[in-house]
């Protein structure tokens, strides 16, 4: 089974780097993927080609894992519909350190469950959505009183979270390395590989 990848920019070259580590996966980065059958899609391409990706995955079998972001609801319902037919694997962050830190951030809001929250989440300038996908699955654990975007250079993802209080402030961060960015990839090929259909995500505690 191939794995193939759709993607532009950045984030195609830091799939690219990161297999280079794992030998045993043949990545395809190949314009017309849709001539293979019966594979493995990273799409981290941009949410404008999401319906034509999944209508041809659904015509060539191929299985999908989605790391783009920015999807709205009326996306999100139509990729869970086709989860139906064929196994696709969605999130928004594939960085084993960063699901750590949704642990760390989980046991800290409970310690300071009175302290009002923020967090600040820095992306490279040509990162597209605002807030990140990262950021709305820190938002879910803390509840935060606002999200704020930064974007310059090339910075690959730093999120920060603020815990506040009378002039008392905790701060959580989380920065990204080349190393770890796609590391929970590995995993979400070797788990959809040997499913036929489904939608399945990430679990963040």
């Amino acid at each position: 089974m191939k794995i193939l990848l759709t993607g532009s920019g950045r984030a195609k070259k830091n799939i690219l780097l990161f297999f280079k580590n794992y030998k045993q996966f043949k990545i395809k980065n190949i314009k017309n993927f849709f001539s293979y059958k019966n594979n493995i899609l990273l799409d981290f391409s941009n949410r404008s080609k999401i319906k034509f990706i999944l209508k041809k995955c659904i015509l060539k079998n191929i299985k999908i894992i989605i790391g783009t972001t920015g999807y709205n609801d009326n996306d999100l319902s139509i990729i869970k519909k086709v989860s139906k037919i064929i196994p696709i694997f969605m999130s928004s962050n594939f960085s084993k350190s960063f699901k750590t830190f949704t642990k760390v951030v989980n046991f800290v809001k409970k310690k300071f469950y009175k302290y009002d929250t923020s967090i600040v989440e820095t992306h490279n300038l040509n990162k597209e959505d605002f807030p990140s996908g990262s950021s709305k699955i820190l938002s879910n654990i803390v509840n935060p009183v606002s999200i704020n975007s930064i974007r310059y250079s090339n910075v690959l993802g730093k999120h920060k979270i603020f815990f506040y209080k009378e002039g008392i402030s905790v701060v959580l961060e989380h920065i990204c390395s080349r190393n770890d960015i796609f590391s929970l990839l590995i995993k979400a090929i070797k788990f959809i590989k040997k499913k036929k259909k489904g939608f399945f995500s990430i679990k963040y505690d």
